[in-house]
């Protein structure tokens, strides 16, 4: 059999199992839903084009139509699922039926040639099959068009969204979503270049080879950090997130007032609560949590962050750690630590989040300082 045939059948059958296995995570969310429809999507696509590359459908004209047409909807799913998965939305509302637009311009454009009369259709569908009539090129530049401004959006999205968590959390190992940024990259190159019909490749078949084995080790990732990530979701951390536009709404007042004498004196109360109190020592500190042990309210801490010391949350309280971290490399009896129980006893619960603040923090790493300590 064809290797490029068998490709497009593993990469079609592994796509609609992952598909599947997001439907019967329970509980169901509405997250895990949309991906699934993200994961259909190209499953049916690839299905698609490998039907009208290899000549396997008697309706030509009406697999082109649902292949294009069925294309429009990837972008604004995916906007929707990073959405759903940043906590911009927790549903869909009425006027994101606005995102069907581009589909509704593309039937108007394509479904008049479904309609043709029997001779004209048939003629259509021979000229089709060695190059597309204008309704379709239209069509095509629309989708680039809805691609690039879904990928900008998306893109917008998540920035803020890994912005706003390093000005609420100490640790976002679990609700980080950083990932998803590389999967646009990797899933625009993919979309651009296997979802149009592969009439279009009909010469060059490592397209139908490589593009597939792509798709599927994009896809295999994006459900496996999807199904790891369920942290996000908690009413802990959503009500942590919620915060956060209030919080901006002051630190943008507070902006001017670089001097104002209100964020010095936060500023010293802070720094001696971090002295005798060590909070920066528990793991899963947040600033409600710092909010609610100082008496200092969300926005005076943010603001103080932000204007007085220059920081975030997340780089404020990780400099204290790493400053624990020293201290303890110090002592005469540094030998004991190891990298990990290092990590744990100065308030970080991933390795290689506390090696990569304590490089970033001292320009060394955790081994080369404790040499250099004791060379001293």
């Amino acid at each position: 059999m064809n290797t490029v045939l068998v490709t497009n059948i593993i990469t079609i059958v592994n796509l609609a199992v992952l598909g599947i296995i997001l439907l019967q995570k329970r509980p169901l969310s509405l997250h895990n839903v949309v991906l699934s429809i993200l994961v259909f999507i190209p499953a049916v696509a690839v299905l698609f084009n490998t039907l009208l590359y290899y000549d396997l459908v008697d309706d030509f004209s009406f697999t082109l139509f649902l292949t294009f047409n069925l294309n429009m909807l990837w972008s604004p799913a995916f906007l929707l699922y990073v959405l759903l998965m940043t906590g911009v939305i927790i549903r869909p509302k009425l006027h994101h039926l606005l995102h069907f637009i581009p589909l509704c311009i593309s039937l108007a454009v394509i479904t008049p040639i479904m309609f043709l009369p029997d001779n004209q259709f048939l003629s259509f569908v021979e000229i089709s099959k060695k190059v597309l009539p204008w309704q379709y090129n239209l069509v095509n530049v629309i989708l680039a068009v809805q691609s690039i401004g879904y990928v900008t959006a998306s893109s917008i999205v998540l920035n803020k969204y890994n912005k706003d968590i390093k000005n609420l959390f100490s640790d976002i190992r679990k609700i980080s979503v950083f990932w998803l940024q590389g999967m646009i990259l990797i899933g625009t190159i993919l979309f651009v270049t296997i979802f149009p019909p592969i009439i279009y490749f009909k010469k060059l078949d490592y397209f139908l080879y490589f593009l597939p084995i792509g798709l599927n080790c994009a896809y295999l990732y994006i459900v496996y950090k999807t199904l790891s990530t369920p942290v996000l979701f908690t009413p802990q951390v959503r009500e942590v997130l919620n915060l956060n536009r209030e919080v901006q709404t002051i630190a943008k007042k507070v902006e001017t007032e670089k001097e104002c004498p209100e964020l010095k004196q936060t500023a010293e109360s802070l720094s001696s609560f971090f002295r005798v109190h060590k909070p920066y020592l528990i793991p899963e500190l947040n600033i409600k949590m710092l909010s609610e042990n100082t008496g200092i309210s969300i926005h005076t801490i943010s603001a103080t962050l932000n204007q007085y010391f220059g920081q975030n949350f997340y780089d404020f309280i990780n400099s204290y750690r790493i400053r624990h971290a020293q201290q303890l490399l110090s002592n005469q009896d540094s030998d004991k630590y190891t990298i990990e129980t290092l990590a744990t006893e100065s308030g970080f619960r991933s390795r290689s989040v506390f090696y990569t603040a304590f490089r970033k923090e001292t320009g060394v790493t955790p081994s080369e300082y404790k040499k250099i300590h004791m060379n001293v």
